[in-house]
């Protein structure tokens, strides 16, 4: 009497992880989905839109696609919403660099050839520019008032340690003169 043999070895391994990366395609669905969905003049809106599609989407891939699917939301958001112009003619707008940035290029009600180069750049419009530039010098101010700070810190901990019998090791001496370089600097 023969035994029947049912051809399973346990070196077959049935179940194994898929080797093909399917990102790619997971994108490009999940954006064609989120033009669909997110779009402009509807009645609920293109945040409405926007929340649906991200339940939508969750539910058809799951939450290990949610980075991919999510990335898609914010292109068909960008694709949108600009929020930034720089206005001109189109020979200067040209000429800056704006007509090869712009997302969209309007003409300007009653501009005499003037033209909006919307773009999602934020340096794209010359208020934003210098809104930027404010709030960069602003928080370097605040940086090196802090390492002010810090350093008159350090100095007085320094001039109380100098004092005592009890001396500094090799690395807090070093720490100490990186830190008095950096204050200075």
């Amino acid at each position: 009497m023969s035994k029947a043999t049912h051809g399973l070895s346990p070196a077959v391994a049935l179940s194994k992880i898929d080797p093909a990366d399917r990102t790619h395609a997971t994108f490009r669905a999940a954006h064609g989905m989120a033009r669909r969905m997110i779009r402009a003049g509807t009645r609920d809106g293109i945040g409405n839109g926007y929340a649906t599609f991200l339940l939508a989407a969750g539910r058809r891939w799951g939450d290990d696609a949610a980075p991919v699917f999510r990335a898609a939301a914010r292109c068909a958001l960008d694709r949108l919403l600009v929020s930034h112009a720089a206005t001109g003619t189109p020979a200067e707008l040209d000429r800056q660099g704006a007509l090869a940035r712009c997302v969209r290029l309007e003409k300007a009600p009653a501009g005499r050839g003037w033209c909006w180069a919307w773009t999602h750049d934020a340096l794209g419009s010359p208020a934003t520019r210098l809104g930027l530039r404010v709030q960069r010098a602003g928080i370097l101010r605040q940086d090196r008032a802090r390492r002010r700070e810090v350093a008159i810190g350090l100095a007085a901990d320094r001039r109380a340690m100098e004092g005592s019998r009890f001396g500094l090791t090799l690395a807090g001496l070093f720490a100490l003169q990186n830190a008095t370089a950096g204050a200075q600097a």
